[in-house]
């Protein structure tokens, strides 16, 4: 008798119940979608920590198997192709490093016509949800170092193709920060591509820019400013010996030296750039000949911070309406099951965490030295040091070493 009364009573419960579970239905459905949009790019994460220590322990060549295929999915395949052209580029792979960037570059510009259900579900969870596009900086330097592959193969034409696209960005950049490194390789690029013009204007730009650095608008030539206080830390290098003077019809080499790594995951400043102080720099040398030194044009880590003050009000108010929008559902929730509502909020707060996502193998300083050099230069020795002038490492440099007329394009990059 009693099993039937317990049995009349289930029967009497369950109808109750599943109409509860019913109304629940399309929210448990709706948190299982953002669930799986939320961990699905777990493996692409864990391939991109995977290949960055790669690089970063000198194995670029495993960094890039490590990203090998990029993933199918939108949502970091941007940052997987910027990450892996920088890694290209150091293997001296400039043909792969480009098509990487290039890629990257079109799937970027693709994704700026913004996908509303990805928009709708980062309203609701995070930012992480949405497909990475990289900042504006990131997408300029995607076309100065593409440039920088270019010039390092010879393809002077292509060079100013991408230079052409550093002016497109940074002409468009509104309050976001100017760049002048990706103005000098662009005016580089140009003058070694015929547009004389456009060469001399994208030098004077540079030079308005680091106003710690004096650069000649006519040839590019760079040297002190004679107010070092301007430096970008404040930190004035020390005296270097005085190059040749540099004549007129004389060859010159002009070499891009990249050092240290850039902010990660959030920070301002790498910590493992201990190394290199506050304004590293490189000395060029034929043997035992000192040519000339490199100037710093840009840190990325400075470019980093401006970009992220301009972005902070947005992203204060959309934060603030995503924490409002996710209280509501979870109350709306909670007047068909209670239980189900607090599952709900602690899901929805949990999973609130800013998308800290950056290029993180760009090189911290980026600079470039232009000096005499002899007309048959096969090779030459470049010495890195701090802004205090400690050499930190120094080697000799055989490729790459392209020649245009009296001009010699080389690259240096130093982890």
């Amino acid at each position: 008798m009693g099993d039937l009364d317990v049995n009349a009573a289930t029967l009497r419960v369950c109808p109750a119940g599943r109409a509860r579970r019913n109304r629940a239905a399309p929210w448990l459905v709706a948190m299982a979608g953002l669930l799986l949009m939320a961990f699905g790019s777990g493996c692409a994460t864990s391939a991109l920590d995977t290949a960055r220590g790669e690089f970063y322990n000198g194995h670029p060549e495993a960094g890039v198997k490590a990203l090998t295929p990029p993933p199918g999915d939108t949502t970091d395949r941007v940052l997987v192709l910027m990450e892996r052209g920088t890694m290209h580029q150091a293997t001296g792979d400039y043909a792969d490093s480009v098509e990487d960037w290039l890629r990257a570059k079109t799937l970027a510009d693709q994704l700026d016509y913004i996908s509303v259900s990805r928009e709708s579900a980062s309203m609701v969870v995070n930012d992480r949800l949405l497909s990475f596009r990289g900042a504006p900086y990131e997408r300029v330097l995607l076309h100065a170092l593409a440039a920088e592959s270019y010039l390092s193969m010879g393809l002077w034409q292509d060079a100013g193709v991408e230079g052409r696209g550093v002016i497109r960005r940074l002409e468009s950049r509104g309050d976001f920060p100017d760049d002048a490194y990706s103005r000098y390789v662009t005016a580089l690029s140009l003058e070694l591509a015929g547009d004389d013009s456009g060469a001399v204007y994208q030098y004077r730009k540079a030079s308005e820019i680091a106003a710690w650095c004096a650069i000649d608008p006519k040839t590019g030539a760079l040297g002190p400013h004679v107010d070092t206080n301007a430096l970008p830390d404040a930190a004035a290098p020390p005296p270097a010996p005085s190059p040749p003077r540099s004549k007129a019809g004389s060859h010159e080499l002009v070499c891009l030296v990249s050092i240290g790594r850039g902010p990660t995951g959030g920070e301002s400043y790498a910590g493992s750039n201990w190394r290199w102080g506050s304004q590293p720099y490189a000395e060029i040398y034929d043997g035992d000949t000192y040519l000339g030194r490199s100037y710093v044009l840009a840190r990325t880590d400075v470019l980093a911070e401006a970009t992220k003050k301009v972005l902070a009000l947005r992203k204060t108010v959309k934060t603030a309406g995503r924490v409002a929008l996710k209280e509501t559902a979870a109350q709306v929730v909670s007047q068909q099951d209670e239980l189900l509502g607090d599952l709900l909020r602690l899901i929805l707060f949990a999973m609130e965490s800013p998308d800290t996502r950056q290029w993180e193998t760009l090189p911290q300083w980026l600079g470039v030295a232009r000096v005499p050099c002899p007309a048959d230069l096969h090779e030459y020795r470049v010495v890195l040091k701090t802004g205090s002038g400690h050499v930190v490492e120094q080697r000799v440099i055989q490729s790459p070493l392209m020649k245009r007329g009296r001009t010699t394009v080389s690259r240096v990059r130093a982890l």
